[in-house]
Order: C-alpha cells, then structure tokens, then sequence
C-alpha cells in the first residue's frame, strides 16, 4: 500500500508500535497495549487498511516490469477534481480521448487552468486528442473552442458526465457543473478497466458524426442524418408505423412476399395505410400472386398498386416516406405467421444520399413492372391481330382460288382456250384488290410499331378530299336507291392528304 507511515502489529490480545526504523538503529520508543477496546479499535484500522491494499506480488511484478502502478481512487470536491483533469492531462503521453453529456464541454471551458492545459497539450506538447459530445445549440460556442486542440465527433444521447482515457489511466468526473454542486472524480489505472473504457471509446467514436457536419445541420436548421440499425422486432414494427402515420406527401411501400403482406396486415399495416391515403399518395409493389390480390382496396384511388415477380433470396421490405426517410426489413424467415418472428435486421434512414438510392430501385422496379403490362397488352393485341389478319386474309383467297380452279377445269380434254364471263373476272379482281389492301394494311401497322410510318404534312382543303371520294363512292354504286349526302364546308387542314383519303374513302 502507499505512502503507510509508522510501524504497528496487532494481535488477538495485544499491541505493539514502534518508532520508526532508521538503518540499524536500535529501536528507541515502543507503545504496547492489551486493553480490549483499543485492540479493537486498531484491529478495525488494520482491515481497512488492509481492504485497501493490493497483493504483494502484484506490487513486485509491476516493479520488476516497469508497470506503473495499478490503482484506483476516489477525490471529492471541486478543487480536487480540478485537480485530478490536470494530472491527468499531464500525465498524458501521446493521446487522450474523452466522451461527455452535452452540457460538459460548457463546463470544462470555463476553468481557465484547463483550457490553458488543453492548449499546452496541444501546442507544446504536440500532442492529440478526440472527443465525443452531443452537439447542440447550447454548447455550440463551447465545441468550437475545444476544437482548436481536439477532434470532436457529434453522438445522440450520451448520458453521465465525462470519461476520460490515455494510454494508462482513465478519469471519471461526476457532477462536475456550473453553479453550486459537489462533484467528485475517479482515477483508475488498472489495466483491464482502462483498456475496456478505450474499447467503449472506439465503438462510440465509429458510431459518431463529425461535430462540423451536426453544426452545420443545426445553423442551417436542417434535420440531422442519420442511419440507424434496428434489432428488436418490436421496436422496428413501431418505427414502421410511426414512419406511415407521419407521411405528408408519398408512401412507397414493396412487399417481398405474399406471406409478408398476410404478416403485415395482421400487423396493422394496410390499416394504416388506408388512413395515409386520406392526406396523401401510396405506391405498392406486391408479389403477383392471386392470394394477395384481396388485400388490394379497390375503391381508393389514392393507393395504386403493381405486382412484381416473387423471388428467392434478397428479400426485405422496403419503405419510402416523402423520399426522405427509409426502412428496410430483412426477411429473416418466411414461413412465421407473426411479423416479430420472420423479420431479422432493419436499417433506418434519413441520409439523403441513402433514400434515394432506394427510391430509384424502387422507381425502376416501377417503371419495369409498367413495361412488362404494356408488353403483354402489346403481345396480346398482336396476337389478336394475326388472327384477325388471318382471317381477312384467307376471305378474298378463296374465292381467287376457287375461280382459278374452275378455269382450270375449262382446259381439261386437251383446249388450250376457254371462256370466262365478266363476272368471274369481277370476282377475281375484287378479291385481289381486297387482298392488296389487306396487305397494305398490314405493312402499315408494321411501321406504326417500329415507328418507321412517315407523314407528308401539307395544307390542303378538306373539302377537295371528301368530294372526290364521294365522287369515286358514286362510281361504285349501282344502286339508285343509294344516295350519298353531304353538307360542303372549305375546311383548310394541315396533314398528310393521302393518309386522309385512306380515311375517308
């Protein structure tokens, strides 16, 4: 133990101190005793001295070694915590780190003694320091002046006074704060203790923001960014709904599975999602399942849904709120029926850069699911095409062919000559021009599709067009009981004439 002065040794019945030992000095004073009480008494000092005190061998192994002693101690007052940050800080090799409650750095900035430590470490000693604080509009002034000797780094929440490590003790300080109060602090350099409170630094220095990144949030009155990991279940169901209920303007929601969607409507979700609607615009992309389509409000126009193709792995559900804050769920086991149990990780955020990145996979996997209806709308109308075209086709062949077969009839017997009537002729060459418009037809819708159809746009008069197909209607009429009317209006227009025509005629 350190710093023990005089000589004593009690046993069950007696007493004995001696003056102190000086060389080989015989002892020249000696107080004994064998009253009970005053044994008593010294037996109660000596075990407390005794509590206090650490194993001889360990006292020997650190002298033999070079350690520095491992202690730790307690100081009340302020005076003495003053005290203690300025050993500390000069005890200080290289390095030290602190992490504080925002309301620290105000208080450490206003002794003067410690600013003027801070900046000898800084200066003169050339040596480094970090820090961790809360930064808020309170201390603001405060953390600009602890950066000119030290990195600092913004963290949410840190509770407690402050801690204080170097490379071999590590200093609490407790209640130390402006007005009238007693604080106290805690000196601690054993080897395990300091090395677990450089660890809790690391882990919140790797989680922390850099202070000037939170200031500038903070005079610019923007909201600060953050990405949050979410393990418990229950707390990112919460989050799940506080983000729907607190949408302004848009909810982007995709389900991975069909069982996510039965999950998560047990869950509230799409409850909660047909209250969202009455203020603003929701976009779902579901599995294309038929089990999940009964899930799907019909009478909402507000909500729109489209259906992706459900596939393995990668799965998670993903929330987009006003493209500034996200949630993603990963889906850790599909068969749970309770929304607890299948999810596994979630990951919130409100980092700008991270929301959009899931906004455009989410507008892709949109804009893809648009495609893919658009081209089975496309497939399905040329597929009514064909066999419509087929059809019209085959109408005026056979009558081509069934003429041609009966003139092929007039030659058997060896003629090389015979006859054919008006008529049969009319036939063959009203069919064949059926078929060539048909043809035409069919060419033309091909360059409608392959955007290859061209326009010769001029000025002309509509009325010009329509006469004249009446006047070839007329030609083509040989019933008189037909009369064609027409009420004429020189309209000018500006198209393609021969297209028109096409129309009208």
């Amino acid at each position: 133990m350190d710093n023990v002065k005089g000589n004593m040794a009690v046993s069950e019945t007696e007493y004995v101190a001696t003056s102190v030992l000086k060389g080989s000095k015989p002892v020249t004073q000696t107080i004994y005793s064998n009253v009970k009480a005053f044994l008593e008494q010294q037996r109660y000092f000596f075990e407390n001295l005794w509590c206090k005190a650490i194993p001889a061998e360990q006292r020997i192994k650190e002298l033999e070694e070079g350690m520095p002693p491992q202690r730790t101690e307690t100081l009340h007052g302020k005076e003495k915590t003053i005290q203690a940050i300025l050993k500390f800080i000069s005890a200080t090799m290289h390095e030290f780190c602190v992490y504080s409650e925002s309301s620290y750095p105000q208080v450490t900035m206003s002794f003067q003694p410690v600013v003027q430590a801070y900046n000898d470490f800084k200066n003169t000693r050339n040596g480094k320091a970090r820090w961790i604080t809360e930064v808020d509009l309170s201390n603001i002034h405060d953390i600009k002046k602890i950066m000119q000797f030290a990195d600092v780094r913004h963290l949410d929440g840190i509770k407690g006074n402050a801690v204080a490590v170097n490379e071999n003790e590590s200093l609490t300080t407790i209640n130390l704060k402006i007005g009238n109060y007693t604080p106290y602090a805690i000196t601690n350099t054993v080897r395990d203790m300091v090395e677990q409170q450089k660890f809790t630094f690391e882990t919140l220095w790797n989680k922390a923001v850099p202070a000037e990144h939170r200031m500038r949030e903070i005079e610019q009155g923007i909201e600060p960014q953050r990405i949050e990991v979410v393990y418990d279940a229950g707390q990112a169901l919460e989050l799940y709904q506080s983000l729907i209920m607190s949408a302004e303007r848009e909810i982007k929601l995709m389900f991975p599975t069909s069982n996510a969607v039965i999950r998560q409507d047990k869950a509230g979700i799409l409850f909660l999602l047909q209250e969202a609607s009455k203020k603003c615009q929701i976009k779902l992309l579901m599995p294309n399942d038929d089990l999940v389509r009964n899930f799907i409000p019909t009478n909402n126009s507000a909500i729109v849904t489209r259906f992706i193709e459900q596939q393995e792995g990668g799965k998670a559900t993903i929330l987009i709120v006003d493209n500034k804050a996200s949630l993603m769920m990963e889906l850790k086991d599909d068969r749970k029926k309770i929304f607890h149990e299948a999810i596994g990780l979630s990951t919130y955020s409100n980092s700008k850069a991270g929301v959009l990145s899931y906004v455009s996979m989410f507008e892709s996997l949109w804009k893809q699911t648009q495609l893919n209806e658009e081209l089975k709308s496309n497939e399905k109308m040329q597929q009514e095409f064909i066999n419509i075209a087929a059809h019209e086709l085959r109408t005026p062949v056979q009558p081509i062919l069934g003429m041609a077969e009966l003139l092929e009839l007039g030659f058997e017997g060896g003629r090389t000559k015979t006859e054919i009537s008006k008529d049969e002729i009319d036939i063959i060459l009203r069919n064949a021009k059926r078929l060539e418009r048909l043809s035409s037809d069919v060419l033309e819708t091909a360059r409608i599709e392959s955007q290859s159809l061209r326009l010769n746009k001029q000025r002309f008069s509509l009325h010009e067009v329509i006469s004249a197909s009446i006047r070839d209607a007329k030609n083509q009429i040989d019933s008189q009981d037909i009369t064609i009317g027409y009420d004429p209006k020189d309209i000018v227009v500006f198209a393609d004439k021969g297209r028109i025509s096409e129309v009208i005629s």
